[in-house]
């Protein structure tokens, strides 16, 4: 397999290769132990994405900056090959299935602790010294998300012969007009528990866009089912006093709202074109979030496709 190369790059492996289970993501990860460093992640990825040739310097760029991400030990695009520090198995969502509601809070406090450096600290960084990055968040940007998520789940999926509201989903651009670095998938499974820390993982989409997308991305993560609305407002006023910021509810549910439809095309897609069943799971409480964020966005017909996408995922259960 690869093991004679790691080896003659330096490594000294201890043992084979152990398999991860990764999500929807095309790359393949192994684990494996080096007698000097421990235990190790090992990533093939394929080039047919532009975004998976970014993660490592990303990686660098974001540790020089003071967000808590896995240390980048090799990199060669050419044989698009990278090894990592391992962070752990655990992942914020399964760290919450046995959590108290305290240490949940916890727990996610660390992570919006650590998005906070990355929209801060990090984005100043950036614009005095770019790194490589994917095309920032635009109108054309967003509006492929909305088109992603109708065309997948309510055209294809649920097969409903609805109008899109083109005219409603051109304002929600506007309201996200602010721009700083954002993860772009910052969900429960990309954020690893370990110890008393948390690292960001999967941050290879990493753009400029709004911030709310983020915060939104982490508070109404459908794959999160303990997530209740205490604790979100909770954890969202904790983001906004850290920054010193003000809640702009109309701008954080309008995020919100565009991220679970890109979230919800996603389900769609790769549940019924990847021949990924698992992600059938989700659209349920996608569909009961986006409502939620679309009625306090003000985003009435956007609530009236979500409603009717949930009676007929319903009837088709």
């Amino acid at each position: 397999m690869n093991a004679d190369f790691l080896k003659s790059i330096g490594f000294e492996m201890l043992g084979g290769f152990e398999k991860i289970q990764k999500g929807g993501s095309a790359r393949a990860f192994f684990r494996f132990s080096d007698k000097n460093l421990g235990s190790l992640i090992f990533c093939e990825y394929s080039g047919e994405k532009e975004e998976n040739f970014l993660y490592a310097d990303i990686a660098e760029f974001l540790s020089r900056n003071g967000v808590s991400v896995p240390k980048i030990h090799f990199h060669d695009k050419h044989k698009r090959m990278l090894v990592m520090q391992d962070v752990g198995k655990t992942d914020l969502l399964d760290f919450c299935k046995t959590a108290e509601k305290s240490e949940m809070s916890k727990f996610y406090k660390k992570a919006i602790l650590n998005a906070a450096i990355l929209h801060e600290e990090a984005t100043k960084a950036h614009l005095k010294n770019p790194v490589k990055l994917m095309a920032g968040f635009d109108e054309s940007l967003y509006e492929w998300e909305r088109n992603y998520f109708f065309e997948n789940l309510i055209e294809n999926r649920l097969k409903l012969n609805l109008e899109k509201p083109l005219e409603e989903w051109k304002k929600i651009s506007p309201i996200l007009k602010e721009q700083t670095l954002i993860h772009r998938d910052l969900q429960s499974q990309n954020v690893i528990v370990n110890g008393e820390n948390v690292f960001f993982i999967d941050f290879q989409g990493m753009r400029l866009g709004s911030f709310w997308y983020d915060l939104g991305s982490l508070l109404f993560d459908p794959y999160c089912e303990k997530m209740a609305g205490e604790l979100r407002e909770e954890l969202a006023n904790f983001y906004c006093e850290t920054r010193k910021i003000a809640f702009d509810k109309n701008a954080f549910y309008a995020a919100s709202s565009q991220r679970l439809m890109q979230a919800l095309g996603a389900y769609a897609y790769l549940s019924g074109v990847k021949n990924r069943p698992e992600y059938s799971n989700y659209i349920a409480p996608a569909l009961k979030n986006l409502k939620e964020c679309a009625r306090n966005a003000n985003l009435a017909k956007t609530f009236e496709i979500a409603e009717i996408a949930q009676k007929k995922l319903e009837e088709t259960k």
